[in-house]
């Protein structure tokens, strides 16, 4: 009977075990951590594992946020194939003759800072981006964290923003 009650003791510490364990799997260390402003008010942060979606007319919603460690594997692989750490820490559109060009409407200076081990860079950026490697470099990044950042249930279950800016 001893046995028997410490068999079922035993396996029930595993299942115990085994369930907070999925339980973390919702929210994955974060090993390299992002911080990116885009848009006008959209912001993830994953030091502070928040994320902020812009709702327009209806102001912002904050929300908890992380990305599982095989998103950061992904983003770790882009950082690294685009030289993340060796873009300027500002990219800017220069005209070449006295023609400017303007977006609008402007979201204003957008940034993205990553933290990875001993390192950790910041670049800042604003609208149009140059059409150099730099340019294209940051908007492949970013677009690449969007997508993720949009494809997880914790946003896609956020409300749609309502109206736009002029």
């Amino acid at each position: 009977m001893k046995n028997l009650i410490s068999k079922i003791f035993i396996t029930l510490i595993f299942i115990i075990i085994v369930s907070c364990s999925s339980l973390n799997d919702s929210m994955d260390e974060q090993y390299i951590n992002i911080h990116m402003h885009y848009g006008f008010q959209n912001e993830v942060n994953t030091f502070t594992d928040k994320l902020t979606k812009d709702l327009v007319l209806d102001g912002t919603i904050t929300v908890d946020f992380s990305f599982t460690t095989e998103e950061q594997f992904r983003i770790e692989e882009m950082i690294y194939l685009y030289n993340f750490y060796s873009l300027s820490d500002s990219i800017r559109y220069i005209p070449i003759d006295s023609i400017s060009a303007v977006e609008s409407p402007n979201p204003g200076i957008q940034f993205l800072r990553v933290k990875h081990n001993d390192k950790d860079k910041i670049v800042y950026w604003s609208y149009p981006l140059p059409n150099n490697n730099e340019g294209k470099s940051i908007l492949e990044i970013y677009n690449f964290i969007r997508e993720i950042i949009e494809s997880k249930p914790v946003y896609q279950n956020l409300p749609e923003s309502k109206g736009g800016y002029l």
